[in-house]
């Protein structure tokens, strides 16, 4: 894989989605790595580019099947030492902003961001059930390996 975004997006909402009674999780050209998702990278664009377009995607689904969101179409901007996450919830026409993360930790190999936050924008894509400002689990760009 030449590149990917590695996230595990929350742990908490995987330990629900693979505990509740009919819940699930269902990925389409994404990997997993000791539960983090490996979304590929696309296109040629690589460590000296400011936004990156990722592969693939991870539907959640809870109780008895019920359908919950699905992460695809992802884009990560970054502008400065701040970046937004945008993905395309099913059903949207467009994709939403739905996340902003701060540059940590870099190297030419591996961009780390934290803390990743749900933005206003993204809430809705959830259910409602986090608020803005709800703290997910950080994530990485790697290129080329």
């Amino acid at each position: 894989m030449p590149g990917y975004l590695e996230w595990s997006i929350k742990l908490s909402l995987l330990m629900y989605v693979t505990s509740a009674p009919g819940g699930r999780l269902e990925t389409d050209g994404v990997t997993s790595d000791r539960g983090r998702f490996r979304f590929p990278l696309l296109g040629d664009a690589g460590p000296d580019d400011s936004a990156w377009e990722f592969g693939g995607s991870v539907r959640l689904f809870g109780h008895y099947g019920s359908f919950i969101t699905e992460l695809s179409g992802l884009r990560l901007e970054q502008q400065g030492a701040e970046a937004t996450l945008s993905f395309r919830p099913s059903g949207a026409e467009a994709a939403i902003p739905a996340f902003r993360a701060t540059a940590a930790a870099g190297t030419a190999e591996r961009r780390e961001y934290a803390p990743v936050v749900l933005r206003a924008e993204g809430v809705a894509a959830f259910g409602d059930h986090y608020r803005a400002d709800e703290l997910f689990d950080p994530m990485s760009v790697v290129f080329g390996g």
